[in-house]
């Protein structure tokens, strides 16, 4: 399950998918740490980079596969 079907799954998410990826990009903005304590992923306090974020998630397997490709280019893109 991604980070995005986790946060679609919780309660107060919103009715429709471009509302919700419109406010997941916000909150990832905002508090990219704690958007992804959100998800029930697990990155260390003292991890504050995108890029540190992303390769901790990989690195310990929380990450993979597909997913992993697009967990790239989505943060390539935050990056610009």
């Amino acid at each position: 399950m991604s980070m995005f079907d986790r946060l679609n799954a919780h309660p107060n998410a919103h009715p429709t998918q471009q509302q919700s990826v419109g406010n997941a990009l916000n909150d990832i903005k905002r508090d990219p740490h704690g958007f992804i304590k959100k998800t029930g992923m697990n990155i260390p306090d003292g991890i504050t980079d995108p890029q540190q974020m992303a390769m901790y998630l990989m690195n310990s397997g929380q990450v993979g596969g597909p997913r992993l490709q697009m967990a790239r280019q989505f943060i390539s893109r935050m990056g610009r």
